[in-house]
């Protein structure tokens, strides 16, 4: 589609879920993982051998002792160092979550950030 090349990864939800590998032929890699609890061991394989890429991940929750059909605080970060990825946004954010980040203060580990409303970020094989 317009040059870029789409492969679904099956994701951890209540409902058949998919997120999406998605690259543009130039050495630009970007998964789209959203509506997830974890990440099957299948996709998780093919994102750690995918090579460099970036990625928007599901993060709903602050943490919690047994999250439901989406990532915890926690289980979002561990995911994002676990695939590999370069830079990871957290996405599919919470209200509870924003208020818990508020309230701790909790901070972002490096290459990780959380996606708001309005961001644009390009993605480039030059960033690597």
């Amino acid at each position: 589609m317009g040059g870029l090349r789409f492969t679904p990864l099956p994701l951890i939800h209540s409902k058949p879920t998919l997120g999406y590998a998605i690259e543009d032929g130039q050495g630009g890699r970007f998964a789209y993982l959203t509506d997830t609890l974890g990440l099957p061991p299948g996709t998780m394989g093919f994102l750690q051998g995918w090579g460099a890429f970036e990625m928007a991940l599901d993060c709903t929750f602050p943490p919690r002792d047994e999250p439901r059909n989406h990532n915890d605080w926690h289980l979002a970060r561990r995911l994002a160092t676990e695939a590999g990825a370069h830079r990871t946004w957290l996405t599919h954010i919470g209200h509870e979550l924003d208020a818990w980040r508020i309230a701790e203060g909790a901070d972002t580990p490096p290459g990780v950030a959380v996606a708001g409303d309005g961001d644009i970020v390009e993605i480039s094989a030059d960033d690597r």
